[in-house]
């Protein structure tokens, strides 16, 4: 069985994404205590994100959420993009998901010769 780069891609983020949350967290607290999916919009503030379970969902950060790029690197919040693939830990404030930390996953690798 061949694998396609996009399937490779998929793959590799799923693998780092996974990885950056205990496994205790279930689909349930998506949304609540932990955000995963693609930046799809950012104004000011918010940020909508689209989940893997096909949610959209709008989040917002405040001075106390910590931006770190794949190495745990320190950036900001103008350093995230739509498109870019985040994942972060929190909590609901007033109904809204306001991270504690919010992290950028690898930029995804470039496809393969095959």
């Amino acid at each position: 069985m061949k694998l396609r780069s996009s399937n490779l891609s998929v793959l590799i983020c799923a693998l780092w994404l996974t990885t950056a949350f205990s496994f205790s967290q279930t689909a349930q607290d998506l949304g609540k205590t932990f955000i995963i999916g693609q930046l799809t919009k950012v104004e000011a503030t918010k940020l909508t994100i689209h989940r893997p379970d096909g949610v959209d969902q709008t989040i917002a950060v405040d001075a106390n959420t910590k931006f770190l790029d794949s190495n745990r690197n320190a950036i900001t919040l103008a350093d995230l993009k739509a498109g870019d693939r985040i994942a972060g830990v929190g909590a609901l404030k007033d109904g809204v998901f306001v991270p504690t930390e919010l992290r950028k996953a690898p930029n995804a690798p470039p496809p393969l010769p095959f």
